[in-house]
């Protein structure tokens, strides 16, 4: 239902990342998240 909405452009999804020395470079963001049970751990800084 959200993917028929998205591509007959009834829904829009935006989204803004950036990282240290990434600036918006998504490709070059070294944070990661590893799953622990029913968590997730992330290791990575953000400034």
């Amino acid at each position: 239902m959200v993917a028929s909405k998205l591509l007959s452009g009834v829904k829009i999804i935006c989204i803004a990342i950036s990282g240290p020395n990434a600036g918006l470079d998504v490709s070059n963001i070294t944070i990661k998240a590893v799953r622990d049970g029913a968590d997730f751990i992330v290791n990575g800084e953000k400034t």
